[in-house]
């Protein structure tokens, strides 16, 4: 994934007995909306098609079912901005959280999500920070976020719901743009002994991205070769 091409594909297998009482497997997304910047389209959905922009889906790679996605939708005439979250849990239900973005801090701000699990303990944490404000954070009670154990991982790009799908609250033939703006992966990691505060330190890392523009005095410079 680059400025050039908004894109990252995975392919990765879940197994239980590769985790232990401490042992996590966690990775993050950061986003920023510029819809007049330079984004080059991914996928046949434009943003002209949908009101909503697609980040990131986990697919099973035998089922092609989706077990996880994420979006981001502009709705009207509510003049309100949702961050969208679905996903089939290993018990095999599903659960749905949404974050409302305000709208004024929505264009040109960083916004980050994780997802951290700890199979072994049940537990997997949602993490929202639309910065420097953490928005959501949620402990859900499941061993894995999705119900395949062979899967597809895609960060950007656009997506369509064909009627394979059966997701509650979203409807056939729904279609989500891809994301006009920059994305950034925190990688897919594993480890031991990962704090549920820890999430804290990626607004560190969201700095390393901002650009501090200052108003130069001087006009009229030539270019340069």
């Amino acid at each position: 994934m680059n400025d050039d091409y908004q894109m990252y594909t995975k392919q990765f297998q879940i197994d239980s007995n590769d985790y232990i009482p401490t042992s996590y497997f966690s990775y993050g997304i950061w986003s920023r909306y510029t819809p007049l910047g330079r984004n080059n389209q991914i996928g046949t959905v434009g943003i002209f098609d949908s009101q909503c922009f697609h980040l990131h889906n986990v697919i099973g790679q035998s089922s092609r079912l989706l077990n996880f996605l994420i979006f981001d939708c502009l709705e009207y005439p509510e003049k309100i901005i949702k961050r969208k979250i679905f996903f089939k849990a290993s018990n095999e239900q599903w659960h749905h959280f949404e974050a409302i973005i305000n709208n004024f801090s929505y264009e040109f701000v960083w916004h980050y999500f994780e997802i951290t699990s700890w199979p072994y303990q049940q537990k997997l944490q949602l993490i929202f920070i639309q910065y420097p404000e953490i928005i959501l954070n949620k402990l859900i009670d499941v061993n894995f976020p999705y119900s395949d154990l062979d899967l597809f991982f895609t960060v950007g790009g656009g997506l369509y719901i064909d009627k394979y799908q059966n997701i509650p609250g979203i409807e056939e033939g729904s279609k989500f743009s891809f994301f006009p703006g920059k994305m950034y992966l925190y990688p897919f990691t594993t480890g031991k002994n990962k704090g549920r505060n820890d999430y804290l330190q990626v607004i560190n890392y969201i700095q390393l991205f901002e650009c501090i523009c200052n108003f130069n005095m001087i006009r009229q410079i030539p270019d340069k070769d």
